[in-house]
């Protein structure tokens, strides 16, 4: 009987490494869970809870990016557990985004193009959790918005600075390297200078067009296009990561790196950047599905199995690091290449799925073993998700777990034990 015990584990054992090979790299642990869905579940609704009841509730973008990952959870769930809290933040945000919004009076419009794409790719959050049509015209109010105050199309070229500003110095070059600079869109959307906000530059002196505003507007056109089934939006999306992919992959990693001046052409960041590449992978492989673009899919998967793989934000056991810890080479919330994977899955062949699967794994193992209040009943959660061990948790670090948390969801229930014991890590080797 123990012979053929340990020849089931041993073939279970190479089979996860024969597995494991295909994508990710061999050295990455494989945990297990040790509770049941139904209690990890519990667990990441009184985080959510916690994240919701949190002094430190970050605000501006970040705080949007917090209540994507609230309204994830009862889109995932088919529930409406957060609706109301969910519903009067945005309800509130819509018309006190900061910044700008007193001169332009566009909901969710602040100073800045990449802070409205990101706080409307939350409003579509939203209309998928909830229904609220008043969530998708604010989402299509911000794409009207920043193809007028900050997409590079023709007009913008042939102008020579960027429409729908009062900055006519703000000068643009028709090209860099030869390359066409249209499809790109501007950081900060050309505020006059008496609403100058502490803080935030004149858009006449801050010329850069952005990989995060770009790859937040391409993605948003992609979602905008797939609800809407208007063509002109898929159009849009693939202007904007084309112009990514003439000015913004990074030949050492095939990542998205930092803004380019549009007056000049020079670059002032020499890093890549983490959630940028995690919306450029969702919105090629969107457009994908949406055009039928095999070649969009293989862009999309090229980068996403990189993601998982690379030493530039990932540990030797496959841990997502958090980019305080690894240097000037990366920066970003680590957690949106997390969402963005759990988002891009049913669209992904099988082999890919079960290295998205696993990677999730990963890092709620390390979260909860190491950067938790508790191993076996998780509530908090700190920065540094390989650890060595928990601090404190923060607005902003509990929405980055919760990203983690929403992902499980992508696991069969065969993953999960029968078994509700609570006295036991709740995922371990």
């Amino acid at each position: 009987m123990l012979n053929i015990v340990l020849i089931l584990h041993l073939l279970t054992f190479a089979s996860s490494l024969i597995w494991a090979s295909t994508i990710l790299n061999t050295t990455y642990v494989s945990p297990t869970f040790q509770q049941s869905r139904s209690n990890i579940d519990q667990d990441s609704l009184a985080s959510i809870h916690a994240l919701l009841a949190s002094p430190s509730f970050p605000s501006g973008w970040l705080g949007q990016n917090a209540l994507a990952t609230v309204a994830q959870w009862d889109f995932d769930h088919k529930t409406r557990t957060f609706y109301d809290a969910f519903n009067s933040n945005e309800t509130y945000y819509a018309d006190h985004p900061g910044g700008c919004y007193e001169y332009w009076h566009s909901p969710l419009v602040d100073c800045f193009n990449d802070d409205a794409g990101w706080a409307a790719l939350t409003s579509l959050e939203g209309y998928a959790a909830y229904g609220d049509e008043d969530y998708l015209q604010n989402a299509k109010s911000v794409h009207d918005f920043v193809s007028n105050h900050g997409f590079i199309n023709e007009t913008v070229i042939e102008e020579g600075y960027l429409k729908g500003t009062h900055f006519p110095n703000n000068t643009l070059v028709s090209t860099c390297d030869g390359k066409s600079m249209y499809g790109g869109v501007y950081w900060q959307n050309g505020f006059p200078s008496e609403h100058d906000q502490p803080g935030a530059f004149e858009a006449a002196s801050q010329p850069n067009i952005d990989s995060g505003s770009t790859a937040v507007y391409a993605l948003l056109s992609a979602k905008l296009c797939q609800i809407t089934s208007n063509m002109w939006y898929c159009n849009r999306s693939y202007d904007a990561l084309q112009f990514m992919d003439r000015f913004m992959i990074d030949l050492s990693s095939g990542f998205i790196n930092g803004p380019i001046n549009g007056k000049n052409c020079s670059r002032e960041y020499h890093f890549v950047v983490l959630q940028t590449t995690g919306n450029y992978i969702a919105a090629y492989t969107l457009l994908s599905n949406l055009t039928s673009n095999a070649t969009a899919l293989t862009i999309a998967r090229k980068t996403l199995t990189s993601s998982l793989t690379t030493n530039i934000w990932n540990t030797n056991q496959g841990v997502l690091l958090h980019t305080s810890n690894t240097s000037t080479k990366v920066v970003g919330i680590q957690s949106v290449l997390i969402r963005r994977l759990h988002f891009v899955y049913p669209f992904m062949d099988a082999d890919v799925q079960d290295a998205i699967r696993q990677y999730v794994n990963i890092q709620y193992w390390s979260l909860v073993n190491y950067d938790s209040d508790n191993a076996t009943k998780p509530l908090l959660y700190g920065s540094s998700w390989d650890g060595p061990k928990y601090t404190a948790a923060t607005g902003r670090t509990q929405f980055e777990a919760i990203d983690v948390l929403n992902a499980l969801a992508l696991n069969p229930d065969s993953a999960f034990p029968n078994d509700n014991s609570m006295d036991v890590p709740v995922i371990s080797l």
